[in-house]
């Protein structure tokens, strides 16, 4: 409180015992919007309140009003009793472009004098100067927006601002008169731009750093008051190194600009009509199945966006069905998933035979089909195995399998044409063609089946794979039945099961 006392002492010895009054309407202020270059709106002010009673106002020679706070603003930022001053009563200003129907381009002497709960202040873009004692001991103060519009800052504007740690100065400023910033020892970084023509002295930016363009009135200040001094960039410049920069896309408009590169002004500035969608790469984004549309997105080949997206007629059901296979039989959905999928067919008299047994041969070429693989370089090639001919119609696709490791025929090097194929054979040969990583498990399955014994050493991993894998199970009457022929319903349940868990890739 005597830091106040002495600055109020200090201000009224300034101004020659005038008595500053800012709560009433229809007085004199005539003498404290006074401006050292005798600007026309210094003098013969008065003053009247606005409708709102935020704000007192005088019209100026142009039409244009200086303005102070009226009475309910300044109820709303003096100090409060007793000095105690808290967050929560701390108010932020928007000062209005007009009042009363007036626009406002001076903000006048003493127009917020003393008002310590002030946090923050925007001004809008008709004010033009910033009068002498305008913020003077607004020492809550932390944030002042500067318009763009302001041409001067008269004396003393900030004085005792001492919270205000930065400040912006906007490109249209011209002038800051002396001790615009005095006692704002906080203050750490000032912007200022080259139209900055004067600065007075003792302006009380010794302790900042003042960030302007090299070559300026700016710089000239900083280096001659020895204030520390960063470029953002070249004065007056002859933007010899500059750069393009684009904008915009397929359906937006763009804006080419030229921009120098030293000091950042925009040097050329085009509209680029949007081009449109250049139609590019169609994928199907969803394949079409069995009485289900599918889906083809088409792209933009210059952005990528989604142009459009076209549908793809479903497919037609290729399946017939087979007199032998009965709808609600249990292997009627795997015939016909497996009939679908091209891994099996029937036979000439339009039969499936779904109890028939399959020969070894037969489920190999099955495999190769599966596999979609390239059985061009075994045709007619002589088979590793003796009881194969080079020309039989499974030749090739037993070769393939024994080249894949996927078949290794018997301990007397035949491969066993013509015998029906068992249980324990196709998981052996079905193991052998997906090559899984390993086999994990806690108690082993197969020992709960009661013929257990009777399966052959070859096929003790690869059955237990099946069965934890739930691709074999046991038969009605409890067996696993090992040694058993495969009937053609069994093995197109194990492939349909094999496929919906992913393990045919194509």
């Amino acid at each position: 409180m005597k830091k106040i006392i002495s600055l109020l002492l200090s201000f009224l010895l300034f101004l020659s015992s005038s008595v500053i009054v800012i709560n009433a309407s229809d007085i004199d202020y005539s003498y404290y919007d006074w401006d050292y270059d005798e600007h026309s709106f210094g003098r013969k002010l008065k003053y009247t309140e606005s409708t709102d009673g935020n704000w007192i106002y005088a019209v100026l020679a142009d039409g244009t009003i200086a303005i102070k706070m009226g009475n309910a603003m300044s109820e709303k930022l003096k100090e409060p009793d007793g000095n105690k001053i808290t967050e929560e009563r701390f108010v932020d200003v928007v000062v209005p472009e007009t009042i009363d129907g007036y626009e406002v381009s001076v903000i006048g002497t003493n127009a917020f004098w003393v008002a310590r709960l002030m946090r923050s202040i925007v001004l809008p873009k008709s004010v033009r100067r910033i009068s002498t004692t305008a913020f003077w001991y607004c020492d809550f103060l932390t944030e002042v927006t500067l318009n763009e519009g302001l041409e001067s800052i008269a004396e003393r504007a900030f004085w005792y601002c001492e919270r205000l740690t930065e400040i912006t100065m906007p490109k249209s400023l011209k002038s800051i008169d002396d001790g615009a910033f005095s006692c704002c020892d906080m203050i750490n970084k000032v912007t200022i731009y080259e139209g900055v023509s004067r600065m007075g002295s003792n302006m009380g930016l010794n302790k900042a750093t003042i960030y302007g363009f090299t070559g300026s009135y700016a710089e000239e200040y900083a280096i001659a008051n020895e204030i520390n001094f960063v470029s953002i960039g070249k004065a007056h410049c002859d933007h010899v190194n500059t750069y393009e920069l684009k904008t915009g896309s397929c359906t937006e408009d763009g804006l080419k600009q030229i921009i120098c590169d030293d000091c950042g002004e925009t040097v050329y500035s085009e509209v680029i009509p949007a081009p449109g969608h250049t139609k590019g790469e169609s994928v199907i984004t969803k394949q079409p199945a069995i009485g289900v549309a599918g889906e083809m997105t088409v792209y933009c080949s210059v952005c990528g966006e989604i142009i459009d997206i076209l549908p793809i007629e479903p497919l037609e059901d290729p399946y017939k069905g087979f007199d032998d296979v009965k709808q609600g039989s249990w292997y009627y959905d795997s015939v016909k998933y497996t009939f679908c999928r091209g891994f099996i067919s029937g036979y000439s008299n339009g039969l499936f035979g779904p109890n028939d047994s399959l020969k070894r041969q037969d489920f190999v070429v099955m495999i190769a089909r599966i596999a979609n693989a390239d059985l061009s370089k075994y045709e007619g090639s002589v088979s590793k195995l003796k009881d194969v001919k080079p020309d039989a119609y499974y030749a090739a696709a037993v070769n393939w399998a024994v080249d894949n490791g996927i078949v290794a025929g018997y301990e007397n090097g035949k491969f066993g044409v013509n015998d029906n194929i068992t249980r324990e054979q196709v998981a052996t040969i079905l193991y052998r063609y997906v090559k899984p990583d390993g086999i994990v498990y806690i108690t082993n399955p197969l020992q709960s089946y009661p013929d257990y014994d009777s399966i052959s050493y070859f096929a003790k991993d690869t059955l237990l794979w099946a069965v934890l894998n739930g691709i074999i199970s046991g038969m009605g009457d409890g067996r696993l039945a090992p040694t058993e022929s495969a009937s053609r319903a069994q093995i197109v349940s194990i492939l349909e099961r094999m496929d919906k868990q992913g393990m045919f890739t194509n």
